[in-house]
């Protein structure tokens, strides 16, 4: 990880050192922090924050050094908080270890436990934050902000631990302590998501010992979506009618919100879908993909028990791309009032060059431009490898990489990919080192690997050396040290003899990020333990178990399971039924979000563009393990809420800027 530019830590004593001060420091009103305080919360972070973040920890790390007693250790607490959500782990340690709450305040002494707390969470250290925990779980008196604290970083340690229901308590606890509406809600979606990720049996089990109707209320709302989890029009008719008998309490008003979203408002505007029409290559060298988008579409169709659902009509637009716009055409002269279409990125394009797209809704299947605004009633979603590796690049750059190397084949797909992925680290202010290709049909990479890692210039400079000497050199070759990731794009059969090779020439630390291509989605611990530690976006169609994402997957597959290798064009197919029941009554550039199977969520955006949202695993042992990014994201927001609470609360106060809190 790179170093904080200004910032630097020597030595091996774990203090913070004093500077000399040529003169005072100038400290604003307003830091670069109190500004991204003020955003939404993202998880884990938002990229543009995490500058800012880093921005005001330098601040206040400055203003440290002119600085005596609680207002000097206040600002190291507050640079600790703000490194640890901006990912520089070594360096907010560094600076942790060194703060001395010795002789002030008990509150020193608990926001310096809390973020010990953090950082241990946040480093996956579960062992060490439940010692640290386990203190505060014994004492009853505790101030109801440091216990709401308690209590949100205890349900992340019971998550992040395969511990749902634990987690669920904490958060129901917590609750009674929270007073701000938003607050309240933040909490509410929190114990929706340990609730789901708990097994059907284990909220069974819950509910017939619970004694609490708070927790039995939330029980009973998840069994509910447990059991029609595969019919989005009976669970919509079944939560109605659990509101109306239970109109009060915190799982009935998540549940009216949940209402809300889950389907066309009462006042829903134009006339209601009578007939789709789904325009696809069938008979095209792209039929097996566009028989799994149709196959995912009709198997989500047949489990919607609406009796309202429209009609379907398929139109098989064949090889020729431009011929879309025919096809299109006809489907809308014979009554169709929404469009699901084509499939693939030429005949998506040659459709919206049609005027007459926008006189009907239309979700087309095809990679356009995310820069392109789409015409009103137009949407597009697709599995472009390109969008996965902006997604990969964001998410390093979250992660704290800075420095990045490529390694791609030297195909089309692989420059496409490759220059995604750069282009949008480049605009984020990473670093590329390095666009090296390789062979996909080659089993000995190591020239290109050798290039990548600059060991070639190692070994010449040995060579030139030895000749110079006139003797033999006992040498081994030095990798580049400044590397932070190496993004790897590449295909399951290549990435099992990459990875081995990349760990053979010194880079077995270096943490290797891809896109869902390196996954062939269907597990296979035997070869796929050669990819162990490779990190990858994916659908939760492929990743998600025991939840309900497994259960629709397993009801839906039992009729008509996709064939091997497409399974996610059947969940693409999955997600246009869901998207074709909500897009025709969207009043015109609504952004909202929906929960899908191609992607975690999918982000309908103002320029039409659909976005799916992956979720992130890691090979352990030859198969995906779920890196769970929701509690993380908590774990940020509650230090972020915490550095308002203890250090000064409203944004302009604190000691950058105002009255220190008593």
């Amino acid at each position: 990880m790179t170093s904080l530019g200004a910032l630097t830590f020597c030595g091996s004593t774990p203090t913070v050192r004093e500077k000399p001060a040529p003169g005072p420091v100038q400290v604003v009103k307003v830091t670069p922090l109190e500004k991204a305080e003020s955003a939404e919360p993202k998880a884990p972070v938002s990229i543009a924050s995490r500058a800012e973040l880093v921005s005001a920890a330098q601040t206040w790390i400055e203003a440290s050094y002119y600085a005596q007693g609680e207002e000097r250790q206040d600002l190291l607490l507050r640079s600790t908080a703000a490194l640890i959500i901006a990912g520089h782990a070594a360096e907010a340690k560094y600076i942790l270890d060194g703060i001395d709450v010795a002789g002030l305040p008990a509150q020193y002494t608990e926001r310096k436990r809390l973020l010990r707390i953090q950082f241990a969470l946040v480093g996956g250290q579960l062992e060490l934050a439940g010692r640290y925990l386990a203190r505060y779980r014994r004492l009853r008196e505790l101030d109801p902000e440091f216990r709401t604290q308690i209590l949100g970083l205890s349900a992340q340690a019971h998550i992040l631990s395969n511990e749902p229901m634990q987690a669920v308590s904490d958060l129901i606890r917590r609750e009674q302590y929270l007073t701000d509406s938003m607050a309240l809600r933040k909490n509410r979606i929190r114990i929706w998501h340990a609730l789901g990720a708990a097994k059907p049996i284990e909220v069974q089990i819950a509910r017939q010992s619970s004694g609490s109707v708070v927790l039995a209320d939330w029980l009973d709302l998840s069994l509910l979506f447990d059991d029609f989890a595969t019919d989005p029009y009976r669970l919509r008719q079944t939560l109605g009618d659990w509101v109306q008998l239970n109109p009060l309490g915190g799982a009935q008003t998540f549940a009216r919100e949940m209402l809300r979203m889950s389907g066309p408002p009462a006042n829903a505007r134009g006339a209601p879908i009578i007939k789709v029409a789904l325009l696809l290559p069938l008979a095209s060298r792209f039929g097996a993909a566009a028989q799994a988008v149709h196959d995912g579409f009709s198997a989500m169709r047949a489990l919607d028990s609406d009796p309202l659902r429209p009609d379907v009509a398929v139109y098989d637009v064949g090889e020729v791309p431009e011929l879309a716009t025919s096809y299109y055409r006809l489907a809308v002269e014979e009554g169709a009032n929404l469009v699901i279409g084509p499939l693939g990125k030429q005949a998506a394009m040659a459709t919206l060059s049609n005027q007459r797209v926008s006189n009907v809704p239309t979700i087309l299947l095809g990679g356009i431009r995310q820069s392109s605004i789409l015409p009103p009633n137009t949407y597009q979603i697709d599995l472009a490898p390109e969008q996965e590796a902006i997604q990969v690049a964001n998410r390093a750059y979250v992660d704290g990489q800075r420095v990045a190397a490529v390694l791609s084949p030297d195909s089309e797909w692989g420059q496409r990919v490759a220059n995604a992925f750069a282009d949008q680290w480049r605009s984020l202010g990473g670093t590329v080192t390095r666009v090296q290709s390789y062979n996909e049909a080659s089993n000995d990479h190591s020239f290109a690997i050798k290039e990548m890692l600059d060991l070639n210039t190692s070994e010449g400079r040995k060579s030139s050396l030895s000749v110079l000497l006139n003797r033999r050199l006992e040498f081994r070759p030095r990798r580049r040290q400044d590397l932070d990731i190496i993004f790897l794009a590449a295909r399951p059969v290549p990435g099992r003899l990459l990875k081995p090779q990349i760990n053979f020439y010194q880079a077995h630390d270096v943490p290797v990020y891809s896109t869902s291509d390196i996954y062939s989605g269907s597990r296979d611990t035997v070869n796929d333990a050669d990819l162990d530690r490779i990190i990858f976006g994916d659908m939760p169609w492929l990743l998600r178990n025991g939840n309900r994402a497994a259960t629709l997957r397993s009801t839906v597959e039992a009729g008509n399971p996709p064939q091997s290798g497409l399974e996610r064009m059947f969940a693409l197919g999955i997600d246009a039924y869901l998207l074709s029941r909500v897009i025709p009554y969207l009043n015109p550039r609504t952004t909202i979000t929906l929960t899908g199977v191609s992607g975690d969520r999918l982000v309908i955006g103002e320029s039409g563009h659909i976005e799916r949202q992956l979720i992130w695993a890691r090979f352990e042992n030859g198969a995906p393990s779920v890196l769970d990014d929701m509690e993380v994201g908590y774990i940020y927001e509650d230090i972020q809420t915490g550095l308002r609470e203890q250090s000064g609360g409203a944004p302009g106060t604190g000691p950058i800027g105002g009255t220190q809190r008593p």
